[in-house]
């Protein structure tokens, strides 16, 4: 491995991986409303366009999604803000008829019925990326209104966490996002209430 400060280097003299507040607002207004959808639960549980992919009904209940992380399996919990609760229903209303029977409880799909992000294999049993609906139509979003978004629309989980870690709770902040704590105070932790949750997803929408 090379030294750290060599891996921090091009980081440090990357752009940011941030949204100003009034630009997101831009692009939830002007947004389609499945677009609207998927930028709500962007910024609202740090969703990546995987995370939109996986989501089925199951995983939302009573103002709440539920749904570890397929990246690394850990368990997730995010309330989820009025306004993202109200365009995640209307989203699903207007979703088409999947065109392969399992998908049949996923709450997005594309207008061809099928999944947001698909893979192909690779050699090797590695799974490639073969489409991204979620990233095209952010891209898209973003060019019409003159928005520049560093890091297509996985940003948005930069924006979350930057946000969000203005306040003093990180545990709460890793279990909306799917981050694995491996703290010592995590192998004692038995839970974290939904209180803590809730103040984070309000802090993040106020800004």
């Amino acid at each position: 491995m090379p030294p750290a400060r060599v891996v921090r280097l091009p980081r440090e003299s990357r752009p940011k991986r941030l949204l100003p507040a009034a630009d997101l607002r831009r692009l939830i207004d002007a947004a389609d409303p499945i677009t609207r959808a998927h930028i709500l639960l962007g910024v609202n549980c740090a969703f990546g366009s995987t995370d939109l992919t996986e989501l089925r009904d199951v995983h939302l209940s009573g103002g709440w999604v539920v749904l570890p992380r397929r990246k690394t399996g850990v368990p997730r919990r995010c309330p989820l803000w009025p306004e993202t609760a109200e365009a995640v229903a209307v989203a699903r209303r207007s979703r088409p008829a999947p065109a392969n029977p399992a998908d049949a409880d996923r709450v997005f799909l594309t207008v061809t019925g099928r999944p947001l992000k698909r893979w192909k294999e690779r050699a090797g049993g590695k799974a490639g990326e073969r489409g991204d609906s979620v990233a095209d139509g952010w891209n898209r979003l973003c060019t019409s209104l003159g928005v520049e978004s560093p890091g297509s629309f996985y940003v948005l989980r930069h924006v979350f966490r930057t946000v969000a870690d203005e306040l003093p709770d990180r545990p709460a902040i890793d279990l909306i996002m799917g981050h694995h704590d491996r703290s010592q105070a995590a192998a004692y932790r038995e839970r974290i209430s939904d209180e803590r949750l809730i103040n984070v997803a309000k802090y993040v929408n106020l800004w």
